[in-house]
């Protein structure tokens, strides 16, 4: 039985939903942008969603490994919904 949402990407490997993981390092959001530059590189899901996530100190993230435990696809958004939304308009499936 496949238990996956329908918005999941496909992965072989792992998958990760993460909810406002800088606050464990009480950092703000342009704190732990700034110190994990390439992680944030290329993931924020539009420019909108960043500017809603600083201003409201809510992050989003997702991570998975479409194949193997090596390489990982991520995504950052100030809100779920752009998230899904993002992957539904992408078609990444």
């Amino acid at each position: 039985m496949d238990l996956r949402a329908p918005f999941m990407p496909a992965h072989e490997a792992s998958a990760h939903i993460t909810h406002n993981q800088h606050k464990n390092y009480y950092y703000t959001i342009a704190e732990y942008e700034q110190n994990n530059e390439d992680w944030f590189k290329n993931a924020w899901v539009s420019e909108e969603s960043r500017a809603y996530a600083i201003a409201n100190n809510e992050l989003w993230e997702m991570q998975w490994y479409p194949h193997t435990p090596i390489g990982f696809n991520n995504l950052c958004a100030g809100r779920w919904s752009d998230i899904v939304e993002y992957l539904k308009r992408e078609g990444i499936k």
